[in-house]
């Protein structure tokens, strides 16, 4: 018997993702109970070459100090801080580098900057590759970033981010 996982995407963690390196909504199964929009479930590798929908892969983060974070991505989204949507796990915390549509206050972004100080003193650029690959051998999203990123047009997709 096959076990059924089901989580919320944003009580995803490192050990999540060392046991399924993929995830994807449960669109299909939001009608029942304890579940919503937001629930996950595990994707088999297998399906992920067809899958056109938003996908959660495991995914490494390279600070400037040499020092490796675990982390998600997310596919199907766009190629920039807004379609991968990165989120790093640490110890005490995960921290998504993408807030949406609404800017962070001072505060949260002091907070953010602090968190990230703990892993690299000087944190810019943290650099990102998804752990999966293409056949070809390029990871399936990858990217730079240089602060905490939200959208500030959604008509040109225009982003901004600040760094503290």
């Amino acid at each position: 018997m096959v076990r059924r996982i089901r989580k919320q995407v944003n009580e995803l963690c490192a050990a999540d993702f060392e046991a399924h390196p993929c995830w994807e909504y449960a669109e299909d199964e939001e009608h029942r109970k304890d579940q919503d929009e937001c629930t996950v479930r595990p994707l088999a590798l297998e399906a992920l070459a067809g899958a056109t929908q938003q996908v959660f892969v495991q995914a490494i983060f390279c600070f400037p100090n040499g020092r490796v974070r675990p982390g998600m991505v997310t596919l199907n989204a766009g190629s920039g801080p807004d379609g991968h949507q990165p989120v790093v796990f640490l110890p005490e915390a995960s921290l998504a580098f993408y807030e949406g549509s609404l800017a962070p206050s001072a505060s949260a972004v002091k907070q953010f900057v602090s968190a990230l100080k703990k892993v690299s003193p000087t944190p810019w650029p943290v650099r990102y590759a998804s752990a999966l690959f293409t056949a070809q051998g390029a990871p399936l999203a990858a990217g730079s970033l240089d602060g905490l990123y939200w959208l500030v047009d959604w008509q040109t997709g225009a982003l901004r981010h600040a760094a503290g």
